[in-house]
């Protein structure tokens, strides 16, 4: 039910039943490229895909206050590609769906905590985020797991300090617990991190040997992130696609051989980030019986995003639950069983006020958005402030007040430079950004900087040894840039 790249080339004519969906790993920024690469997929092939999938770390920086707060080491501080799409330069030419990692623009994501619309055909999935479109269901859970800070609740505010930049987007127990009342179980998901124990199912011998800086985690078995097996383990979705350990790796986890025992597989498939001569991207045929469900019975047309009535049930279920502003936040038996009932009187209430229906499409992107927004941090995300109101809920998403205003039209380099003096010392290549910007004071869009393909930070070489063949592989590699 998967084909790659290399597959199709022997493919003269692709039967157009089915869905193609590209998976992407670590976009840092690089969505031209990424988008250039599919495009070229399609010329040489003569189809076109239907969906791209990022596992994290997309960093959607509209300005130089986005980069302020993205976290990582100053020398990898890049504008990327994202903020021509954000003001319309430019337009995604597939739909894009990602989820958070630990290097975003935490101030842009976390005013849409539910999932929406970062720009025209860009879709964020949220903090935990279940949506529907093209008759899959698609889960994800943003962030990393970090232990000291999984059980806490969500204390940051703008503008982030160095910690709190990278703490908001360290998984919480609340996220996990939200996506496992969800009851239903989605064709994908998306995690950034690996579920511990997932190397387990595959070739653990090639991965050691193309990254042998996780063998002693490998051998101990930590390796990965326990919240996301214990979500593997319950929801079983028919895939599982990951990123952030910057290597292509697959597994195939049969559930015959797991308790509860049942005939299922999961397909896991963890890709690389985007560089040169890296397995970062792959396309996937998904049949038309793997669908979740007919979008035509539903009216559904191609590329439309909706939320069904049951992952609305737990979003108007748990609102206020959410840890807001609370230092610890342990879900106990006794929270998560308050949180069921709260999720099923929710449901009720849905089906008492909408009857039948079962699918709701989400808001299209508004194209004066960004021309809207110039004081973007004194008002509040109009999606979040939607979904809220036709949930009946309080929007407890609402914005701190704060002194910073973005590089919009209306908005000087001169006065945003002095706006973010304000901010720590980690702004400081977004500072150099403006200097340079200076040279010419019309300019109201960030030009990024020529910058050089972004290295990791595991200290990997520049051109890792080859895969070795592998017929256990349940994925080929789609295409080495």
């Amino acid at each position: 039910s998967s084909y790659s790249f290399c597959t199709l080339l022997q493919v003269t004519k692709i039967r157009r039943k089915g869905m193609l969906v590209a998976v992407e790993g670590c976009c840092h920024g690089e969505l031209d490229t990424i988008y250039e690469t599919l495009e070229a997929a399609g010329e040489k092939f003569g189809t076109k895909v239907d969906l791209l999938l990022c596992c994290g770390d997309f960093q959607s920086i509209r300005d130089v206050n986005d980069l302020s707060s993205l976290a990582c080491p100053d020398k990898y501080r890049q504008m990327g590609d994202f903020h021509r799409y954000y003001t319309g330069e430019k337009k995604a030419p597939i739909l894009t769906i990602f989820i958070g990692g630990n290097h975003e623009a935490s101030n842009y994501l976390w005013e849409t905590y539910y999932g929406g619309w970062v720009a025209e055909n860009i879709y964020y999935l949220g903090m935990g985020g279940v949506i529907n479109v093209n008759g899959l269901t698609i889960g994800g859970i943003s962030g990393i797991y970090k232990e000291h800070d999984h059980k806490k609740g969500f204390t940051e505010r703008p503008p982030y300090t160095p910690s709190s930049m990278r703490s908001i987007f360290h998984v919480r127990e609340f996220e996990a617990a939200k996506l496992l009342l969800y009851g239903k179980k989605p064709t994908m998901f998306l995690s950034h991190d690996w579920p511990c124990g997932i190397d387990q199912f595959g070739n653990t011998g090639e991965l050691i040997r193309r990254k042998k800086q996780f063998e002693d985690e490998i051998n101990a078995g930590c390796l990965g992130s326990p919240v996301n097996m214990k979500l593997l383990r319950t929801i079983r979705p028919a895939y599982w696609f990951a990123g952030h350990l910057h290597v292509k790796f697959s597994a195939v986890v049969d559930w015959s051989t797991q308790q509860p025992a049942s005939t299922e597989q999961t397909k896991f498939l963890s890709l690389d980030k985007c560089l040169p001569r890296r397995s970062f991207l792959q396309i996937i045929k998904i049949e038309d019986d793997e669908l979740s469900y007919n979008p035509t019975q539903y009216g559904h047309k191609q590329g439309e995003i909706y939320r069904d009535i049951h992952w609305l049930a737990v979003l108007k279920g748990i609102t206020r639950h959410i840890p807001i502003d609370q230092e610890e936040c342990v879900v106990t038996d006794e929270k998560l069983k308050q949180y069921a009932s709260d999720v099923r009187l929710a449901l009720q209430e849905l089906k008492d006020k909408h009857g039948d229906r079962q699918f709701f499409k989400v808001d299209d992107w508004d194209p004066s958005t960004p021309s809207q927004s110039r004081n973007w941090l004194e008002t509040d995300n109009i999606q979040t402030a939607n979904l809220c109101s036709f949930l009946d809920v309080e929007n407890r998403i609402r914005k701190p007040r704060c002194r910073l205003n973005p590089l919009h039209k209306g908005t000087s380099i001169e006065q945003s430079k002095t706006q973010l003096s304000h901010l720590e010392s980690g702004v400081s290549s977004a500072n150099r950004l403006l200097d340079e910007l200076l040279s010419d004071p019309i300019q109201t869009t960030p030009t990024p900087v020529q910058r050089e393909p972004t290295k990791t930070t595991d200290q990997e070489p520049e051109n890792p040894p080859p895969a070795t063949d592998n017929n256990e592989d349940v994925f080929e590699a789609f295409v080495d840039i």
